[in-house]
């Protein structure tokens, strides 16, 4: 039903309710999803802290490339 009265919308204001017609469906996703996990996301998320290495910002500086050009 959801998506029928967003195509009418999007068709009657010919595309300008575009943006209202996304945040409908985005509410309706945010609201109708459910997070179902074995652990405590807080545990699960304190336990990847601690896994985290330093390689990802050693790859980033390994690449940066500073370009100056003066007009």
């Amino acid at each position: 039903m959801l998506m029928f009265t967003n195509l009418l919308i999007v068709i009657f204001t010919l595309g300008l309710g575009t943006p209202w017609v996304k945040v409908r469906l985005a509410r309706y996703y945010a609201n109708n999803t459910l997070v179902a996990a074995d652990v405590d996301l807080s545990e699960f998320v304190s336990i990847k802290q601690q896994e985290q290495s330093s390689l990802g910002e050693q790859i980033g500086d390994a690449f940066d490339v500073d370009i100056g050009i003066t007009l």
